[in-house]
């Protein structure tokens, strides 16, 4: 799969911890599962990991928040 926002054909399996964060609280998925750009570091994750991540949001954010999202590798 080539990277759907440089296009390059690099894409590699991580496990990730993937912060939320919000009007000063946070919020950690743990072990997240994608496809990441070894170039640019764009990346799609997993239908669980999606699926994890767009609960979170939409149990934790209030209407009108601006989430801003923070990576770090497991």
């Amino acid at each position: 799969m080539n990277c759907p926002a440089c296009g390059h054909a690099d894409m590699v399996d991580k496990v990730l911890d993937e912060m939320l964060s919000y009007g000063g609280q946070s919020l950690t998925l743990h072990a997240m599962h994608g496809e990441f750009c070894s170039s640019c570091g764009e990346g799609i994750w997993d239908e669980e990991s999606y699926r994890r991540y767009t609960e979170a949001d939409m149990k934790e954010a209030k209407p009108g928040t601006r989430l801003s999202r923070h990576q770090h590798n497991t």
